[in-house]
């Protein structure tokens, strides 16, 4: 154990003991479960586009939807959301810990998925819209929107204008 996990180890603990711990999960928690991680999902943009020496990602995913339009992109990443996955050991470690909420930047439901068969519940909130909603005491926040609501935060514009698409 390095020395920032000795200090980070009794922070950790005593807030999920006071229930006050917020974790925060990145796209690689659902690649175990058969989801691409941003940059695969990108890639897929890339391959079409035939940009493979364009390594920036915001402007990969930008090109692809000036390009096509917002129906062809929309539909381009619809084929890969819109396949059935499960939530793997990581969604099923998270709903042991059970923090206090979870911040996710990921597009997909399984954490929503693994929490549903279980006693705590978690207010999905994946927009501004929600908010006002919300009534747990457990919340779980989807700051990069959802594919559902098909508010995803991925090209270069969703970046630009992030604090006007989602003010709260």
């Amino acid at each position: 154990m390095n020395e920032m996990e000795k200090l980070a180890l009794p922070i950790i603990k005593d807030a999920l003991k006071n229930d006050s711990l917020i974790l925060f999960v990145g796209a690689g928690v659902s690649v175990n479960s058969g989801l691409p991680s941003w940059s695969s999902l990108v890639d897929l943009f890339r391959t079409e586009l035939k940009l493979e020496d364009l390594h920036d990602n915001l402007r990969v995913a930008q090109y692809y939807y000036n390009t096509f339009g917002k129906n062809q992109y929309l539909k381009k990443i619809e084929g890969v959301f819109r396949k059935t996955y499960l939530p793997n050991e990581l969604h099923h470690l998270i709903k042991q810990i059970s923090p206090k909420h979870i911040i996710t930047t990921n597009y997909d439901t399984l954490l929503e998925d693994e929490f549903n068969d279980g006693f705590l519940k978690y207010n999905v909130i994946s927009s501004d819209n929600d908010i006002p909603y919300s009534t747990s005491e457990h919340y779980l926040v989807k700051m990069h929107g959802d594919f559902t609501k098909k508010n995803i935060v991925l090209k270069e514009d969703d970046y630009c204008n992030y604090e006007k698409n989602f003010p709260m």
